[in-house]
């Protein structure tokens, strides 16, 4: 069987997707409608395609299949925009908004299944964060998680790699998680990787944390200046 993920970074991309598809012969293959709709660790604020966005076009282009073809040759790939960078991992806010989409548009029941795709460096901050969600939803097996490192990331340490396999495996999910990740070749490369993400990840924080202060403080600045003229 064949398998194609759309990997759909911006909405206006959407339209012209889903025309090409209806156009084409897709029965033999396995679609997947990938996007990040929610912000995550990192990259907090607004998404470029938020899930109304997203699943209504997909869902509405998926009401003119027939059933049984809905649900069994078109899944969604679904993630949070994240950086590798982040101090946090996952919070269990991130997960429940996440089961509240799933739910509110019932993507389970009318796909072939979901995916939830989550960066490893992030996810080994806490990796524990989905297991409810795996316990819950994971037992119609139209749930599964995607790990996964960036392009341009650099490649996680066989640590991180075996900490997140052998946490999956100790709850009996190993079967519902995949890894699409870069592993670095040996210990001590993976050790120089993760030491410089996390260096990186400490000014790259710290520079966040200064101009949103800066941004927090300018304005007040601005209204006690006025404040001063006035006097």
């Amino acid at each position: 069987n064949k398998h194609l993920k759309l990997d759909i970074k911006e909405k206006e991309c959407i339209p012209p997707i889903l025309t090409t598809l209806k156009k084409e012969n897709t029965k033999d293959a396995m679609i997947y409608f990938n996007a990040d709709i929610l912000p995550g660790p990192g990259v907090r604020g607004t998404v470029p395609i938020p899930p109304p966005a997203f699943l209504q076009p997909c869902l509405e282009f998926l009401e003119t299949q027939p059933p049984q073809t809905a649900q069994s040759h078109y899944a969604f790939s679904l993630g949070w925009r994240t950086d590798c960078r982040s101090i946090y991992g996952y919070t269990p806010q991130d997960i429940s908004k996440m089961e509240e989409v799933m739910l509110q548009y019932s993507l389970l029941e009318k796909s072939a299944g979901v995916v939830l795709a989550v960066n490893a460096r992030v996810l080994a901050k806490s990796p524990s964060v989905l297991d409810d969600t795996l316990g819950e939803f994971g037992k119609t097996q139209k749930l599964q998680v995607l790990i996964w490192t960036g392009t341009g990331e650099p490649p996680i340490s066989n640590r991180i790699f075996s900490n997140l396999k052998d946490h999956f495996e100790r709850i009996g999910c190993q079967d519902l998680v995949g890894f699409d990740c870069q592993v670095a070749s040996n210990p001590w490369m993976g050790a120089i990787f993760d030491v410089g993400v996390k260096t990186n990840g400490v000014w790259w924080n710290t520079k966040k944390a200064f101009w949103y202060t800066v941004e927090l403080i300018l304005p007040k600045m601005n209204v006690v200046q006025k404040l001063l003229k006035r006097d």
